[in-house]
């Protein structure tokens, strides 16, 4: 029977499969206990998107505080660091880098941490929180260190401790697993709201209008539709335009002119977002990092999910309220491409029902 792995695309499981069999997984490595401490010099990094970090936080932070851990995270999530006040460096994966720029630079990257893997002294623990195949065989041979990381992605035969996980777990459940394997009590999300909630004080709703995936965006005439019917709220414009740029002519520029919509978009970094977001009186947003954003600052709002399994990423529990559409023989997809475009599942997420969801949010 072929091992499952936590991924949608045949090219992903290929190689996730082909670096399982170069590195035989462990039996039985999964169950095996963690050490009594994590002794030395300890490493955790989050190097997959903003959301998976946001997802990771509190884990992250208790890390921090039992174990004195630096943090190793993508350069362009360092400003969450700062805000957070870890220990942090810039650890650019070449996985991540070769799909940004190409495979010259992914192996300039690999020559660059392979010459400097002595130079910033070598931690004792690797703990990554969004291990791949690929990362994991990087951080096992460029690191050279003991190694806890999933092997959900592949790569388990590389690790020294293989971290709890399971194909049905939600990522937030994942956390908690994890927690109670190292030994550590996530942080209370109270605590992290204060930390990153110096808000930006202005009681708007925030509209997220894009996602790096645009099959996971919501069109933009329903969020203009669906401001049509708040006039006497104001509303904030977030995420980039160079995601929209498959949009036809006009449909921005009608929600521009709307007089109770204000523009932020392509004009906020991540610190500035997350001080937008703390001011906020509600969200209504795609399925991205500002989902989960807003679950960690407690703000309401609505979370538009289609392509992408909402059980296992929609934070449950907190003000957000979840629409979604499964109907779809392809669910959950890859989300890159959608084989039905003629009946988009985002697209049939009606605007009066996210209205009326936003107006018992409002009222609540």
């Amino acid at each position: 029977m072929k091992k499952q792995y936590e991924t949608s695309s045949f090219a992903s499981a290929s190689l996730m499969r082909a670096v399982d069999f170069v590195f035989q997984p462990k039996r039985g490595h999964a169950s095996s206990p963690p050490p009594s401490d994590l002794t030395g010099k300890v490493v955790v990094s989050s190097l997959g998107g903003l959301g998976d970090l946001l997802v990771q936080m509190p884990l992250i932070e208790a890390l921090h505080q039992r174990y004195g851990a630096q943090v190793a995270l993508r350069p362009e999530h360092l400003p969450l660091a700062k805000i957070l006040g870890w220990a942090a460096f810039p650890f650019q994966s070449p996985a991540t880098l070769f799909f940004k720029a190409g495979v010259g630079e992914a192996l300039r990257l690999v020559g660059k941490l392979w010459h400097e893997r002595k130079a910033a002294g070598r931690p004792d623990w690797w703990v990554d929180l969004t291990g791949n195949a690929v990362n994991n065989v990087l951080i096992h041979f460029l690191v050279g260190t003991h190694l806890a990381a999933s092997g959900l992605r592949g790569g388990g035969g590389l690790t020294d401790l293989e971290l709890p996980e399971t194909l049905a777990d939600s990522a937030y459940l994942r956390m908690e697993k994890i927690a109670g394997f190292l030994g550590v009590e996530p942080l209370n999300p109270r605590i992290l709201r204060e930390r990153l909630g110096r808000a930006e004080a202005h009681g708007k709703i925030v509209l997220v209008l894009s996602t790096p995936c645009r099959w996971r965006n919501w069109p933009l005439p329903y969020f203009a539709a669906l401001t049509r019917q708040f006039p006497q709220e104001q509303f904030i414009l977030s995420g980039f335009t160079h995601e929209l740029q498959t949009t036809p002519p006009g449909e921005l520029d009608a929600i521009l002119a709307l007089p109770n919509v204000h523009s932020r978009l392509d004009n906020t970094d991540l610190s500035g977002f997350v001080h937008l977001l703390a001011g906020a009186r509600a969200i209504v947003t795609p399925d991205t990092a500002a989902t989960h954003l807003a679950f960690r600052l407690d703000i309401p709002g609505v979370a538009l999910f289609g392509p992408v399994n909402s059980r296992l990423w929609f934070p449950a529990g907190g003000g957000l309220v979840l629409l979604k559409n499964e109907d779809c023989p392809y669910f959950p997809c890859v989300q890159w491409h959608c084989r039905r475009p003629a009946d988009w599942c985002m697209n049939r997420l009606h605007p009066d029902l996210a209205a009326q969801t936003l107006r018992t949010v409002l009222e609540s």
